[in-house]
């Protein structure tokens, strides 16, 4: 099997609500100070349209991919590649740190040297039926 699996990101609707939100908030800044002529509103514009892309990117960019031999993460602008053999345990969690996933119904990933990662992939039992697969085949 040399296929790579894809998985979205479970999105809890409040998470999308605020990230939504924090863009539309961006959008109405930039509308408002669409027109000033003060030469300080362009790096304003220019933080306010980072807060924009950020959020949307990582909103249609969230991926979990399996392969025979990782479990590649790819958020935004980040990307872990994680090698399916170091996978030590994977575990449920709620914990609200910061990680590549926009849900609170998460799986600790830990690996490697004390290693770890959060996700919330979709569907989750078929994302945890393939990684153990995945698992058993690496030895």
């Amino acid at each position: 099997m040399n296929d790579e699996l894809a998985f979205n990101s479970k999105i809890d609707l409040w998470l999308l609500i605020l990230l939504l939100t924090g863009v539309t908030a961006c959008l109405w800044g930039i509308a408002t100070i669409w027109d000033s002529a003060a030469a300080l509103m362009w790096p304003v514009m220019v933080l306010l349209a980072v807060g924009i892309l950020i959020p949307l990117w990582v909103l249609v960019s969230l991926r979990y991919f399996l392969s025979d031999e990782t479990l590649r993460v790819r958020c935004g602008p980040f990307n872990w590649q994680i090698p399916i053999r170091q996978i030590q345990a994977i575990t449920s969690t709620n914990n609200l740190i910061s990680s590549p996933a926009l849900s609170l119904d998460r799986l600790l990933v830990e690996y490697g040297d004390n290693q770890r990662i959060i996700i919330s992939p979709e569907p989750r039992e078929e994302f945890l039926r393939q990684l153990e697969y995945r698992r058993k085949q690496a030895g």
